[in-house]
């Protein structure tokens, strides 16, 4: 679940995650803010407390170009992955990546 507001500069958000494999269940509470620097460019920050475990951050800058239908990222975070489990456990070594986020439709011919 997750509460945002967005401001004149970009938005702030708290969310509650959780996550359950096998026998493992962890839960989080966590914050994020994004400051948007114009119109294609923006710096991300999340932090996440994890019950019983290490805590989880990213950094990232965005760009969205007006013109195309996604945005691109550049990140670092000590997240084991991307989604679910994932997303709550924590790596000894942070690492450091892209992504393409697709914002447009599935409308392509």
């Amino acid at each position: 679940a997750t509460v945002s507001k967005s401001f004149g500069w970009g938005e702030a958000a708290v969310n509650a995650r959780s996550a359950v494999y096998a026998s493992e269940a962890l839960a989080g509470l966590g914050v994020s803010l994004t400051h948007n620097f114009g119109e294609s460019f923006s710096v991300i920050g999340e932090y996440t407390a994890v019950m019983n475990d290490q805590p989880v951050w990213a950094v990232g800058l965005r760009h969205s170009a007006k013109n195309l239908p996604f945005s691109i990222d550049l990140y670092s975070t000590n997240a084991a992955g991307m989604n679910g489990l994932g997303s709550l456990l924590s790596r000894d070594k942070p690492r450091v990546g892209i992504s393409i986020n697709w914002e447009g439709g599935l409308d392509l011919l």
